[in-house]
């Protein structure tokens, strides 16, 4: 009786709710800031090796940095 009609009206409410939900694949979501971009950019659909390449040199690059900072830099004040 009483607890059938419960059931009922909340099956209904249960497949309304179910009705409302967007169908199909969900839509590609935009990359938010640096790091996404990058990652979109670089590992997205389309993959490449720049990544490497990046790292690489940023690599050599702050090596060096840090080479002039604590050694060539002072190597003009030295007597001869």
């Amino acid at each position: 009786g009483l607890a059938a009609a419960t059931n009922a009206v909340r099956m209904a409410n249960i497949a309304k709710f179910y009705e409302k939900l967007p169908k199909g694949p969900a839509p590609d979501r935009a990359p938010a800031g640096p790091l996404g971009w990058y990652q979109a950019k670089y590992f997205g659909k389309n993959p490449s090796a720049a990544p490497i390449w990046h790292l690489i040199f940023t690599l050599v690059a702050m090596g060096y940095s840090m080479e002039y900072y604590f050694h060539l830099s002072t190597w003009s004040e030295r007597p001869l």
